[in-house]
C-alpha cells in the first residue's frame, strides 16, 4: 500500500507553520516593536519592582489606559481580613448581558494589573455582552505561588456562588493570557476537583478562553528555542526565570507536579462514567507560530481533546507572544484573533 493512501488519525495543519505563511505585516511590526524596546531596560536588568514602576509611569511605547467606566470591587479571600481587589467592566451598549467573564491578566505572575487592559476588556464586554471581573491576584516575588493561584480560586468560587445575585448573570467564562492562561487552567481544574459538591458540580456554560498560556512551567521545547524569542527582543531564557520568581520552592522534576504545571494533570479523571463524555468545559486555545509558548498550547489542547474535552485551537502564522493586543491596522492577526474570540463566545452563550 502506498503511504499516501493511508489516512492519518492525527493531522497537523503543517501549512500554518511554514515560514512562507507568515504575513509581511507580522515581521514588519515585530521589527518595529524590537526597535522601540531596544533602549528600554529589561525586567531582569532593573528588577521586577522597578519595571512595574516604569510601566505605571508610562515609560514604554504602549502606555496603560484606565477607563472611567471601569471600577474596582472587593471579593473576599480565604483569609478573613483580606479582600481581593478586582476590576469590573460592564457592557456600555444595549447588548443583553449574557454572562460573567472572569479574566486573569498576564505578566509572568509578577507584573501587570487588571486595570492595564481596560480598553481591550471593555471591547470584549461591549461586543460579547459580558460583565468582566478581572482578578487582582497577588504577585511574585513578594507573594510567591501558590498565593496568586489561591486568589484566583477564591474569586472563582465566589462567582460560582454569587455571580447571578450580584450581576444578574452567572459565571460563564474563565480566561486570560500568558501567565493568566496558566492560572485560568489551574482555576478551572480547581473547581472541577472541589470538595464542596455545589462548586464541583458547577458546569461552566461558556468555557475557557486561553490565550498563549503557559502549561508546563518546566519548559516545553518551544520555550527553549531562541528563534521563538519574545517580540520585544527579550532573551527567552530570561523570560523563563519568571517561573522561578513565581515558585522559588520548585526545582527539577517538581516542575512536573500537576498542581504546578497543568499539562501533567490526569484529565481522564474528569471523564464521566459512560466512558465517552467529560466534565471538562469547552476551551478556546489561541497562539501564534512565533510564540515561545507555542508548544504549551499544542500539547495542552491535544491532551484536552484526548480526554474528551471540546477544544477550538486557532493558530496564527508569524504571530508572537501577546499579539492579540497589538494594533489591528498594523497586525492583521490581532483582528483575526479577536474575531476568533468573539466567534467562540457567541457560539457558547448566544
Amino acid at each position: 500500500m502506498h503511504p499516501s493512501s493511508i489516512k492519518s488519525d492525527f493531522v497537523v495543519p503543517a501549512e500554518l507553520f511554514a515560514p512562507a505563511a507568515i504575513p509581511p505585516s507580522s515581521s514588519n511590526f515585530d521589527n518595529v516593536i524590537r526597535a522601540a524596546m531596544a533602549n528600554i531596560p529589561k525586567w531582569h536588568e532593573v528588577g521586577v519592582s522597578k519595571y512595574r514602576e516604569m510601566w505605571e509611569n508610562g515609560e514604554f511605547p504602549v502606555k496603560p489606559v484606565r477607563l472611567e467606566c471601569a471600577s474596582n470591587i472587593s471579593i473576599p479571600s480565604r483569609q478573613p481580613e483580606r479582600d481581593i481587589t478586582c476590576r469590573l467592566l460592564k457592557p456600555q451598549t444595549e447588548t443583553r448581558t449574557k454572562g460573567v467573564f472572569m479574566h486573569i491578566h498576564g505578566g509572568g505572575w509578577s507584573m501587570g494589573s487588571p486595570g492595564d487592559q481596560d480598553s481591550w476588556l471593555q471591547s470584549i464586554a461591549d461586543t460579547a455582552g459580558l460583565i468582566i471581573v478581572s482578578v487582582g491576584y497577588r504577585l511574585a516575588p513578594e507573594h510567591p505561588g501558590p498565593a496568586g493561584d489561591e486568589d484566583c480560586f477564591d474569586v472563582a468560587e465566589w462567582l460560582v456562588l454569587n455571580a447571578r445575585n450580584r450581576f444578574g448573570a452567572e459565571l460563564a467564562f474563565i480566561g486570560g493570557e500568558s501567565a493568566g492562561g496558566h492560572l485560568s487552567m489551574q482555576t478551572a481544574l480547581h473547581l472541577l476537583s472541589h470538595e464542596k459538591e455545589e462548586i464541583k458540580s458547577f458546569q461552566l456554560p461558556g468555557g475557557l478562553l486561553l490565550l498563549f498560556g503557559c502549561y508546563d512551567l518546566g519548559s516545553t521545547p518551544s520555550q527553549i528555542h531562541h528563534r521563538l524569542a519574545m517580540n520585544s527582543g527579550n532573551d527567552t531564557a530570561k523570560e523563563l526565570e519568571l517561573a522561578h520568581l513565581y515558585r522559588p520552592d520548585v526545582a527539577g522534576d517538581a516542575w512536573k507536579d500537576p498542581r504546578i504545571s497543568p499539562l501533567y494533570v490526569d484529565l481522564e479523571a474528569y471523564r464521566n462514567a459512560d466512558g465517552w463524555s467529560t466534565r471538562l468545559p469547552p476551551a478556546l486555545f489561541i497562539v501564534g507560530t512565533k510564540d515561545f509558548l507555542l508548544d504549551d498550547t499544542i500539547f495542552m489542547s491535544a491532551k484536552w481533546q484526548m480526554a474528551g474535552g471540546q477544544a477550538v485551537v486557532k493558530i496564527f502564522p508569524g504571530a508572537t507572544h501577546g499579539f492579540i493586543a497589538f494594533p489591528p491596522d498594523q497586525v492583521p492577526s490581532a483582528e483575526l484573533g479577536m474575531n476568533s474570540l468573539f466567534a467562540f463566545i457567541k457560539s457558547r452563550v448566544d
